[in-house]
């Protein structure tokens, strides 16, 4: 099968078409501040395109948008497929939740989507705040169940301020993950 999705976006050069697709990259790395973003988008759907057997591509020109298109290999069952048993959900209702980002498009994101979730998060703009608030938190006896944090931020970026957060025996408990993945 074939799949497309149309945009009428700003619309990515010729030269930067095939690097989109590589993690971190952007075609101008100044829309990630206009238009928020991380890069990560089209490198994991790269992947993933790719582990499925197929291609993924773009058609491009611009200020007139883009088209980017997926193929993905298919076979038709011979049977019809049982039904599997329902998960048991897991409860994340109140679960208390720190986002680090220093893009303030993105901490609105991820805690309007949280909040829906029934989450409780908290969103903060660097590295030092997320150590402050995680050492209040404890403090409070309302530790963060789960950490998400921004790759690239200046001063202290995602990776070091894990790294900061598996120092610390007392915050060490708090599950998280960055674009780089899992904190523990």
């Amino acid at each position: 099968m074939r799949f497309f999705v149309r945009d009428t976006g700003i619309g990515i050069p010729k030269d930067k078409q095939q690097a989109i697709f590589q993690a971190f990259e952007q075609a101008d790395r100044s829309t990630t501040r206009t238009y928020g973003g991380t890069g990560l988008g089209l490198a994991i759907s790269s992947q993933l395109v790719r582990m499925m057997g197929g291609q993924i591509g773009v058609e491009s020109q611009v200020g007139r948008g883009s088209v980017f298109h997926f193929t993905a290999p298919f076979e038709m069952p011979e049977a019809p497929a049982a039904r599997p048993a329902p998960a048991l959900p897991v409860s994340i209702q109140g679960l208390p939740a720190l986002i680090v980002d220093d893009n303030a498009t993105n901490r609105y994101i991820f805690e309007e989507i949280l909040m829906n979730w029934g989450m409780k998060p908290r969103a903060v703009e660097n590295g030092r705040e997320a150590l402050e608030s995680l050492e209040r938190a404890r403090e409070a006896g309302t530790p963060f169940a789960v950490a998400l944090l921004d790759f690239h931020m200046p001063e202290m970026d995602g990776l070091a301020l894990a790294e900061r957060i598996k120092q610390r025996p007392d915050l060490s408990d708090t599950a998280g993950t960055s674009a780089s993945g899992p904190l523990s």
